[in-house]
């Protein structure tokens, strides 16, 4: 076989191979599509190929060396070695100044590397050399919109709807949306109206034209073009269902009710018709009826689990409020349906965690550990957060404080990148007094709070108050600073760290000022009067001491107050000489019980003060 045979043979194979992988477009026009005079034969589908006066025609060695690069442009582009092959494709237009494909190849490479003004360009030189290819258009049009060059795209799509077999929809909206893209809204729904007159009232056409009266602000003509599509297609029940939300969301109850009602008449077991018309009741302050529809509705054949729970979720916000005139009803309802659920999906980890739900808001901590717990183990290796997070919190009110830091240690495994159950973690160890395990725990969760100042104060002053006990004053001081810096109005941060300062006798000016500022947000909070008094006692300012000091004895709970209080009191009545009542404190704080100074004992025995 001879080799010029043998060329024209796998040039073939090759041109039918890329058609198969590339479609129409790459083969929209190559060299190897010409005859053998050079001229392109008239029959090609796609369009056929205008050449430049200005150009002879190729000769053979220049059409086969066209027809490699090409070639070797598409398979670079295929390997993603882009630069390579826009360089082959700018080849072929210096060798071949009428192809047009190649113009559309280098464009396509020059909008990947945000080049769009060149692409544009190209594109427009395309469609000159070939203006009867919808394909060059249509790219056009693509680049234009990618690129956020609408008018352009205008221009382009009202060519392109000109030439016949052309999707005449599809343009349509596309027109509509390029004119949207210009704020042209109202010419934007001129285009569709005249659509409609060629198609009919489709879901479309109404939906765009809703958008583009929403975005000038008129939410009933938006609304109304969703009721017009209703109409037209009376039997759809999912389009009474979204002009029902529709009207809803603007508060017109009496439409949306209607329509509703029309999409329970089409589908009567849809699940989701009977949810919504449940909110439409509550809205008319019909409990009773939407609590009805809700139960309805959660046994209906088609009702998956998915929107069960969504029942359940609506009834229990029904019934959350019940203290404050709550539908009672409607928690026992959901409460049921849940039962229901269980029975007849035990293995469900959704169900098992809505009765966790239901126990942790009912304030029935064991039965939501049980229920979290079940629900963990039968979601394996799809474990959520937020269960976790509910679990931990579950055991941190039961004080299972042992408990909580083994799973808290799973969940910081499961879930690393979470503050909150080292937060937890850091809680439990700490009322355990394993102080530098806390520490560990609120020095990496803190680390990792973003965006959430109330946590990230609760941490650092929580480390404040561990390295006070851990007497590492310079960094309990640090940690305080930190949580007052992200959050400046934190009362029980100001109050510990000007407490500790106070104890310490060290920066009591700063100390004094911290304080004074708690009193200002928090007027009546006996511990801040306490903690008040106290550093002005080391300040060695006694009656006012001792002012501060018994109004927060007044504004203790029961106005027994506290040990620390009385001995507080006993303390700054022996400055001021008053030493018989200065004992009667001292023995009161003994007789209250709880945290006191080492010196207590000696105090009462003695009659003096020991500090």
């Amino acid at each position: 076989m001879h080799m010029p045979q043998l060329f024209n043979r796998l040039r073939t194979f090759l041109f039918i191979s890329l058609f198969l992988l590339l479609g129409p477009l790459a083969l929209a026009q190559t060299p190897g599509n010409k005859g053998k005079s050079g001229k392109v034969k008239s029959e090609q589908p796609v369009g056929r190929r205008v050449k430049s006066p200005a150009v002879a025609d190729l000769n053979e060695d220049q059409r086969q060396r066209v027809d490699r690069l090409f070639f070797d442009a598409l398979r670079e582009k295929l390997a993603g070695n882009t630069r390579q092959s826009e360089q082959h494709f700018r080849e072929i237009i210096k060798l071949d100044p009428a192809n047009a494909q190649a113009r559309v190849e280098v464009a396509r490479l020059l909008t990947q590397n945000d080049q769009a003004e060149e692409a544009l360009a190209l594109i427009g030189e395309a469609i000159v050399l070939q203006p009867d290819n919808p394909w060059h258009l249509r790219v056009g049009i693509d680049i234009s919109t990618q690129k956020g060059r609408p008018s352009k795209a205008i221009e382009w799509i009202a060519r392109l709807r000109q030439m016949p077999g052309q999707p005449t929809d599809e343009l349509g909206l596309e027109l509509a949306a390029q004119q949207a893209a210009l704020r042209q809204y109202d010419e934007a729904i001129k285009t569709l109206q005249q659509l409609e007159k060629q198609i009919g009232v489709t879901p479309e056409v109404s939906e765009a034209k809703r958008q583009y009266w929403q975005a000038q602000n008129k939410p009933d003509k938006a609304t109304m073009e969703i009721r017009n599509l209703c109409l037209a297609i009376p039997m759809r029940a999912d389009l009474w269902m979204y002009y029902g939300q529709l009207a809803f969301q603007q508060g017109d109850v009496k439409s949306a009710q209607e329509a509703f009602r029309k999409a329970i008449e089409l589908e009567p077991r849809n699940g989701k018709a009977y949810l919504a018309m449940a909110d439409v009741q509550r809205v008319l302050k019909n409990p009773t009826e939407a609590r009805r529809l809700l139960e309805e509705g959660f046994f209906l054949d088609e009702v998956d689990q998915d929107l069960q729970i969504q029942i359940i979720v609506s009834l229990l916000s029904e019934g959350s409020n019940a203290g404050g005139g709550g539908d009672t009803a409607s928690l026992s309802a959901a409460e049921r349906l849940t039962e229901e659920m269980l029975r007849a999906n035990p293995e469900s980890s959704a169900a098992w965690n809505v009765r966790a739900e239901i126990a942790f808001n009912r304030n029935l901590h064991e039965q939501a550990v049980e229920a979290y717990t079940r629900c963990i183990a039968l979601d394996g290796v799809g474990q959520k957060y937020s269960v976790w997070q509910q679990y931990l919190l579950s055991l941190y009110k039961l004080l299972r404080y042992p408990t909580l830091i083994t799973e808290a240690r799973r969940a910081q495994d499961l879930f690393p990148n979470q503050p909150i159950p080292y937060y937890l973690a850091g809680l439990a160890a700490q009322q355990m007094k394993q102080n530098e395990e806390a520490v560990r725990h609120y020095k990496t969760g803190v680390s990792m709070i973003s965006g959430n100042p109330e946590l990230a104060a609760q941490m650092h002053s929580s480390l404040g108050d561990l390295y006070h006990e851990l007497k590492d004053y310079a960094r309990s001081d640090e940690s305080f600073e930190k949580a007052l810096k992200v959050r400046p109005d934190y009362t029980l941060a100001m109050n510990n760290y000007a407490y500790y300062l106070s104890l310490r006798g060290d920066k009591l000016q700063q100390a004094e000022e911290l304080s004074r500022r708690t009193l200002e947000l928090e007027p009546g909070s006996a511990s801040y009067l306490d903690t008040y008094g106290w550093i002005l006692y080391r300040l060695k300012r006694y009656p006012e001491a001792r002012n501060y000091v018994e109004k927060a004895l007044k504004a203790s709970g029961d106005g027994a107050g506290s040990a620390t209080l009385h001995e507080h009191l006993g303390d700054i009545l022996f400055r001021l000489d008053d030493t018989a009542a200065a004992l009667a404190s001292w023995k009161r704080a003994r007789e209250v019980g709880g945290e006191t100074s080492e010196f207590l004992p000696r105090k009462i025995s003695e009659g003096q003060l020991y500090e």
